[in-house]
Order: structure tokens, then sequence, then C-alpha cells
């Protein structure tokens, strides 16, 4: 038995009680046609919405966690304002992360992200927040 939700024998049960005209397709069939969805539609559109931000009004951030499996994954997300002073957030990327979790791993898959949102890799700083933290206390404390 499948540990999905959607391929569960209840959710198909629970579907065909509420409407039996629909059939219920696959995870994967779903996952496909959202991939390709997102690829035709949804990142076109934020690359140009993107590239018609000024950059110094556009910051990218990204968070690293473990899933349930201690699986890494990375999402990346971009701020900006844009000509009427209207602050955008936006998730432009999830990656998942099977090389370990150094600085130089993680700068190579965020600037991998921003290169298929075909921003300039050149124009963006990086900032380890950690780092940052622990030299400002470092500052402090003398």
């Amino acid at each position: 038995m499948s540990p999905y939700g959607i391929e569960l024998p209840g959710f198909a049960n629970l579907v065909l009680m509420l409407d039996p005209c629909i059939r219920i397709k696959t995870r994967r069939t779903y996952m496909r046609q959202i991939k390709q969805e997102v690829e035709k539609v949804v990142i076109p559109s934020l690359r140009k919405e993107i590239a018609s931000v000024e950059s110094r009004y556009c910051n990218f951030s990204c968070d690293i966690w473990s899933s349930r499996r201690r699986e890494g994954v990375m999402c990346i997300r971009v701020y900006y304002i844009d000509e009427n002073w209207t602050l955008f957030s936006k998730v432009v990327g999830f990656k998942g992360i099977k090389v370990s979790h150094t600085a130089e791993n993680i700068k190579n898959i965020f600037e991998e992200v921003l290169r298929e949102l075909g921003s300039d890799v050149s124009k963006v700083s990086h900032c380890d927040n950690l780092k940052l933290t622990n030299n400002l206390a470092c500052l402090s404390a003398s």
C-alpha cells in the first residue's frame, strides 16, 4: 500500500462518493502535469518579472532544512519592490541537497537556481547568517 493519501483506497472511495465522474490519477501523473505547467507558464513569467526589477530593489534568500527522511531541502525565495513600492515575496526554487551542507555546495546550488531564472549571478552577493552573527558577537565582545 502506498503511503500517499491520493493513492489510498479511502481517499478514492471519498472522491467516488462525492462525484462518480472524477477519476483519480496517480500522484506521479499529477506531479508531472504540475511540473510541465510550472516550466511552461510560471518560470517564464517569473523570469520576466525579476528581469523588470532594478537589482537594488531585489533580494534573494535561502533556507535549508531536513525532510522526515533526513534529506536536505533548500528553498530559495526572491523579495522585490516594484515601481509602485509594493513588496513581493515569491518562492523561486526548491532543490534537494544530496551533498554535504558546506558553504561552497550551498552557494553552488543557490547560483544554479539563479542561473535557471536568468539572473546575473555576478551581481549577487552572498551572506552566511551564522558567520555574520558570529562575527557581530565577536565585535560586540571586544
